[in-house]
């Protein structure tokens, strides 16, 4: 890919870039992919099983020589864990070493997150930030799906706003930079912790 994009004039002075410049859509296709699954393996999600529908969409464009990747990812039925019933969308933009969502919906009977962001996938550059949205999500079912178990039920849904900042890469040590603010709001819902506990909790 890098020989493909250095060469790139001279291929077509002599009509010879079309042989290449499907393998080289590839190649770079493969790498972002590669990219994905490393992250996966960081986050502990390449050893879970996922079943449902699930569509993903790749579109290249911009210059052969260093396009960007466009994904769309469109899934139905899911489930992974405990949470079932997932409904998700996404839209976002692979580019210059970064990820861009543009778009994110993830839907379950345990409610409603939305989020988008840009990403570095390598350490350089602009820090990452990402802007997280849930909404009437069931706090107690949720924990549960994560595989804790609380001493007390909380008794309580939640609906706020994460916006959080990080500095380099995708890595082991990618949460040690982090920085961000929190807000979120609960509902009691039958006997539980915040039964009198109605308010606001903001969190810095």
């Amino acid at each position: 890919t890098n020989t493909y994009a250095t060469h790139h004039d001279r291929l077509e002075r002599f009509d010879l870039d079309h042989l290449f410049a499907a393998l080289h859509l590839r190649a770079v296709a493969e790498a972002h992919e590669a990219r994905g699954k490393r992250a996966a393996r960081i986050a502990g999600l390449d050893r879970e099983r996922i079943s449902g529908t699930l569509t993903v969409t790749r579109q290249a464009t911009g210059l052969l020589s260093t396009p960007a990747l466009r994904v769309g990812l469109e899934g139905s039925g899911l489930a992974v864990r405990s949470f079932d019933d997932i409904a998700l969308a996404a839209a976002s933009t692979i580019d210059d070493g970064r990820l861009d969502v543009s778009a994110l919906d993830l839907r379950s009977p345990l409610g409603v997150v939305r989020g988008k962001g840009d990403v570095a996938l390598i350490g350089t550059g602009t820090p990452s930030h990402v802007v997280v949205r849930w909404t009437d999500v069931d706090l107690d079912a949720a924990i549960r799906s994560l595989g804790y178990a609380l001493p007390t039920r909380l008794g309580s849904r939640g609906s706020g706003t994460a916006e959080l900042r990080l500095a380099g890469a995708p890595g082991p040590a990618w949460l040690s930079g982090l920085d961000g603010d929190v807000s979120t709001a609960l509902r009691p819902v039958g006997a539980g912790l915040v039964s009198d506990l109605v308010g606001r909790t903001d969190v810095a």
